[in-house]
């Protein structure tokens, strides 16, 4: 189980959740505090909902977090709160990244505009950089297509 997207819906985690509050377990097993959480304000939701449930958490990764505690909760707060920025941060990166390509003239990725196709940058490279190239075929469809299409009027409406 992980945190995937922020907001997303995730049936197993919620699970977890409803095992806890019904007092079936005592304990909660992750990697690491951020596969539970991401937001600070989730994490302080999920400590209010624990906190007199008496649910520990233990972490392979970083120390284990003792939601009975204000110092237990305190610590599990500040492990979100750094969570949180490392993704704000990454977030900011992708965005500048994605700004520079776009200003250099590069493709962004997604699907590939009408008439031209994704083909790796250095085919013998497996983790290459994709760059757009003409689909003749489908260009010179297009381009018919639009060569026989009929002219926008303006009605003046």
């Amino acid at each position: 189980m992980s945190v995937g997207k922020i907001g997303s819906i995730r049936p197993d985690w919620d699970e977890v959740r409803r095992l806890a509050l019904a007092g079936t377990i005592d304990a909660i097993v992750a990697w690491a505090p951020d596969r539970l959480y991401r937001l600070a304000e989730e994490q302080a939701a999920f400590a209010a909902e624990m906190k007199h449930k008496g649910i520990k958490l233990h972490f392979a990764t970083s120390p284990d977090a003792d939601l009975t505690t204000p110092t237990g909760i305190f610590h599990a707060g500040l492990n979100a709160l750094m969570a949180q920025h490392e993704n704000d941060l990454k977030q900011a990166r992708i965005v500048s990244k994605k700004k520079q390509q776009a200003i250099d003239g590069e493709w962004n990725g997604g699907r590939a505009p009408l008439g031209y196709k994704a083909v790796p940058s250095d085919p013998k490279e497996p983790r290459s950089k994709y760059k757009l190239v003409k689909n003749p075929p489908v260009a010179r469809a297009l381009k018919k297509a639009i060569g026989t299409a009929p002219a926008f009027v303006d009605s003046g409406s």
